[in-house]
């Protein structure tokens, strides 16, 4: 079987998003059954060949700053489709056909998201499974734009009515859909018959040997994107306060512009080379997410090293079978409480780290089970 796996931008997406976890685990999980997959999209621009298994459709730049240029505001209102999909309408139709062509016969299509069929819908006309985006991670166009605020607020909103109206009509066309959480799903109203629930995974973790934590505390996101800001401004506000003095806090990840400085106990490192590394870097990890919807990538990953780390519900959200080393608080005494807690369980080395190996192989045969399934619908 051969199936050609149509993503906006190549590879899949980011390893460290949500969506791009799911794609990645899809890929490698079809792979593994003996399917020959094949990637379609656009590469960024100026960046490395995608590779002998995929095609470019051309080089693209950021989405969110081609969302809001004129021509595709005006393509986006003109035809009733979300920005996120006008920005990829940059290779004309027939463009795409022939590269469809230049793969030879395939048996059908895996879209990666809504975006790009919203872009060019005869993707959908071969049979096609769906992997619906984590609703989490939708379009907030940055604030590295000079939108107004107000601007921006009234074009997050119909790009999400717009990309409901899209997932729900595709999901209805689908032979098969694999939302990352049961909330997704939900979301969709989506038969079970005709889905299922296909849980992320990241990369398998690497064997880490002794830690020797350069932190206490620490925590990882995109911190410019509004859900993931509110926890840093909740950890920052409400518990970082409460804190002991000698307790040190290292916060990675691009950083929000405005952000201030409340405590100077509170370094902020920005964007690091090896997440993995700077997790490990940290005796505890800080899960301070307070959006009501979407998965966390941190939180996966957190649990497939198996490092000790305190977490709000929400950051626990379509998780299963956490490890014994997550530790689950929301009011801001309890966090608290929890992290002076750990911290010092693993400076006396009375906490050990869980078996992140075991978690990260039983996920991922979970979402091996769940692909095999789609399979086999996919090809009744």
């Amino acid at each position: 079987m051969h199936l050609v796996f149509a993503t906006p931008v190549l590879p899949a997406a980011s390893p460290d998003s949500i969506s791009g976890m799911a794609g990645r685990t899809i890929i490698d999980g079809l792979r593994r059954t003996g399917v020959r997959v094949t990637r379609l999209g656009y590469s960024r621009a100026g960046a490395s060949s995608p590779g002998d298994d995929a095609v470019s459709l051309g080089e693209i730049g950021g989405i969110d700053e081609l969302s809001l240029r004129p021509d595709t505001l005006l393509t986006a209102m003109s035809r009733g489709m979300p920005l996120s999909s006008a920005a990829l309408r940059i290779a004309p139709d027939t463009e795409l056909r022939a590269a469809l062509e230049a793969l030879g016969p395939s048996d059908g299509i895996v879209l990666d998201g809504v975006a790009l069929a919203g872009a060019y819908p005869l993707l959908a006309k071969k049979p096609f499974l769906l992997l619906p985006g984590d609703v989490g991670e939708r379009p907030f166009f940055g604030e590295e734009n000079a939108v107004p605020a107000f601007l921006r607020r009234l074009l997050v909103a119909r790009e999400a009515r717009t990309l409901d109206a899209l997932e729900r009509k595709l999901a209805a066309d689908a032979r098969y859909v694999l939302p990352p959480s049961g909330e997704d799903g939900e979301r969709l109203g989506l038969d079970a018959d005709r889905s299922g629930i296909l849980p992320p995974v990241g990369a398998p973790p690497e064997p880490s040997g002794l830690r020797l934590p350069a932190f206490d505390v620490g925590m990882l996101g995109d911190w410019t994107h509004p859900r993931m800001r509110a926890g840093l401004e909740w950890f920052l506000t409400e518990i970082v306060p409460l804190l002991r003095p000698e307790v040190s806090i290292a916060v990675a990840g691009k950083m929000p512009r405005g952000l201030a400085r409340r405590s100077r106990r509170v370094l902020f490192l920005g964007p690091v080379m090896d997440n993995d590394e700077f997790l490990r870097q940290c005796r505890i990890v800080a899960l301070t997410a307070r959006g009501r919807e979407g998965l966390y990538p941190a939180t996966l990953r957190v649990c497939e090293l198996g490092l000790p780390a305190v977490a709000t519900p929400q950051a626990l959200r379509g998780m299963s079978d956490l490890p014994g080393s997550i530790v689950r608080a929301e009011e801001p005494k309890a966090f608290a409480a929890a992290l002076h807690d750990l911290v010092v369980s693993q400076r006396t080395e009375s906490l050990t780290d869980a078996d992140g190996a075991t978690f990260h192989a039983e996920r991922q045969a979970r979402a091996d089970r769940v692909i095999a399934d789609a399979l086999a619908r996919f090809s009744g």
